[in-house]
């Protein structure tokens, strides 16, 4: 069964979001959609909080933290971590440009190709026939530029400029959306920062930066996980650097990891390690069984080491 047959036969769907431009903005667009089709919608996300920044988007005021038990019909716009805590319901589809461990999820609208969620959406609405307004532009527009980092990922193209300039055309309001996914940065961020920074190591040979965080760092600091990813896309760019990754610990064991890589690089994982996500640049590990710090950065430093040879 197909995307559109589900939703036709479906009495009340439920959009799961994530707390980033590109999973709002899609899922926005997305409800317009159903509201079009006249079809009984929520907005939900199992996240403790979104970023408040966000909030420009169209519909955010109507995003819930609790799941109606009336919902017949999930869609997953990106992945979480929270997407193993969904009620069961007969159907989860996901609407994603990422490949990650999802199984037990159907894989309806899932475009490798795509630099965002944004785009996979439009390309549903491109099939259909679906005409976007002003809002569902700025909507998509915003998970554009965020996921495409201002234009600067390995992904973007032609058909990436393409995208923006139709829809700004449409009524995408690009200042907005520049000013809070790209250049927003909240007080708790920039002091997180400063803190990983003097955290920071380099290794082999300086051509690696390594960033352990803690629960303690992220509550002394009021930021997120999500800001510490900023940083470490940062540090990334350093100039002698090949790679970046950041380790989260607790209790003197590592359970997650983040790597980027500067070149496409495969990151097999350790052994009984959840892939969260995967791109030819970067990957997300969570550990099921959490690892010293210095057992984990040696793997890490192997799989660039390989890469090398």
């Amino acid at each position: 069964m197909d995307i559109v047959a589900k939703i036709a036969q479906s009495s009340h769907i439920v959009l799961v979001v994530n707390d980033t431009a590109d999973s709002i903005g899609a899922a926005s667009a997305f409800y317009t959609y159903l509201m079009r089709l006249q079809k009984k919608t929520t907005l939900y996300t199992p996240q403790t909080q979104l970023s408040q920044n966000l909030s420009f988007l169209p519909w955010f005021e109507k995003i819930k933290k609790s799941f109606p038990s009336s919902g017949d019909c999930v869609i997953c716009f990106g992945s979480f971590d929270g997407a193993s805590e969904l009620p069961t319901c007969q159907e989860i589809i996901r609407i994603d440009n990422r490949s990650c461990d999802t199984s037990g999820e159907s894989f309806d609208l899932v475009d490798l190709n795509c630099i965002s969620i944004t785009q996979v959406v439009f390309g549903f609405f491109t099939l259909q026939g679906v005409l976007i307004n002003s809002k569902m532009a700025t909507a998509l527009y915003a998970g554009l530029l965020e996921a495409s980092k201002n234009f600067t990922e390995a992904g973007v193209d032609g058909t990436t400029f393409a995208l923006a300039s139709q829809w700004i055309q449409s009524g995408a309001e690009h200042r907005k959306c520049l000013e809070n996914t790209v250049l927003f940065r909240s007080l708790a961020a920039l002091r997180l920062k400063s803190l990983l920074l003097q955290k920071m190591r380099f290794l082999h040979q300086g051509t690696l930066a390594c960033i352990a965080l803690s629960k303690r760092d992220l509550q002394q600091s009021g930021a997120d996980e999500k800001d510490s990813l900023a940083v470490l896309e940062e540090v990334l760019w350093c100039a002698t650097l090949e790679g970046a990754f950041l380790l989260f610990f607790e209790d003197g064991m590592c359970n997650k990891a983040v790597i980027f890589s500067k070149e496409a690089t495969e990151f097999p994982p350790p052994a009984k390690t959840k892939v969260l996500e995967t791109k030819p640049h970067g990957a997300t590990w969570q550990l099921q069984e959490p690892l010293y710090e210095e057992e984990l950065i040696q793997k890490i430093i192997t799989i660039f080491e390989k890469e090398e040879n």
